[in-house]
C-alpha cells in the first residue's frame, strides 16, 4: 500500500481541522484554493475526508495558505510519527531548519559552487543540519527513492556498504547503493531494470556524500 494512503479516521480529523482554521481565518473555500493553486474540488474532498492519498507536499501548501505550521497537519496524519519510527528518534517537538532544495543533481552542487536553489523545504534540525535537498530525476533507485522524490543529502561524509550515496563514476554523477562483493566494489541500483556498475581500476570515481533521508512524492 502506498505510504501516503491515510486511514479514514485521520482523514476526517484532518479535514475538520483544516475547515475550522479556514473558517476562523474568514477564508472561503474558493479563496483558499486559489491562494494555494489547487482545485476547489480537491480542497472540498480534503475537508470532507474523502481524499485517501494525501501528499505531504499538498499539506505543506494548505498550511501555507492557512498561515499555520505544517507540522500540525503532518502530526494529524502520522507523517511525523513515521519519521520518528524510521529514524529511531523523536523529532515531533524539535526545531526545523530551512534547507535549500535543488531540482536535479549537478556538478556545481557537488563542488560547492554558488548555485541558487529552486526552493526551500523545512527539515527536522536533528537530521537536516548542514544538508541540502535534491529532487531525484531518474528511476534508478525505485522503489527506495521514487522518481521526483526528494533526497536529503550531506556532502563529504563516508558512505558505508549498503548505504546510498551520490557518486561520480567516470563522467556521470549518479545515486546508487554501495556494495562490496569479494574484492570488487559495485554501485547498485535498487531498480532491477538498471544495470549495476562495477568500479574498475582506472575508473574516475569519487564519493560526494550520503543520502540521509528520503521523502517520496505520492
Amino acid at each position: 500500500m502506498n505510504k501516503y494512503v491515510i486511514d479514514e479516521a485521520k482523514r476526517i480529523t484532518l479535514g475538520k481541522f483544516i475547515k475550522k482554521i479556514r473558517e476562523e481565518s474568514n477564508l472561503g473555500m474558493n479563496q483558499l484554493a486559489l491562494k494555494i493553486d489547487v482545485t476547489t474540488s480537491l480542497l472540498h474532498r480534503l475537508e470532507n475526508g474523502q481524499t485517501q492519498k494525501i501528499s505531504p507536499f499538498l499539506l505543506k501548501e494548505v498550511a501555507r495558505g492557512l498561515k499555520i505550521d505544517y507540522k500540525k497537519l503532518y502530526k494529524i496524519v502520522g507523517f511525523l510519527d513515521e519519521i520518528e519510527v524510521n529514524l529511531g528518534i523523536d523529532i515531533s517537538e524539535g526545531d526545523y531548519v530551512k534547507t535549500p532544495l535543488y531540482n536535479n543533481i549537478s556538478k556545481e552542487i557537488m563542488l560547492n559552487l554558488t548555485l541558487q536553489p529552486s526552493n526551500f523545504i523545512y527539515i527536522p534540525s536533528i537530521i537536516g543540519k548542514d544538508c541540502i535537498a535534491i529532487v531525484m530525476n531518474d528511476k534508478s533507485m525505485e522503489t527506495t527513492i521514487n522518481f521526483q522524490g526528494i533526497m536529503l543529502f550531506k556532502k563529504n561524509i563516508d558512505v558505508q556498504e549498503e548505504e546510498i550515496g551520490i557518486f561520480l563514476h567516470n563522467k556521470d554523477i549518479i545515486v546508487r547503493r554501495l556494495r562490496n562483493i569479494g574484492d570488487k566494489q559495485y554501485l547498485i541500483s535498487d531498480n532491477l531494470r538498471y544495470p549495476d556498475i562495477e568500479v574498475r581500476k582506472g575508473d574516475k570515481f569519487k564519493t560526494y556524500g550520503k543520502v540521509l533521508w528520503i521523502l517520496n512524492k505520492a
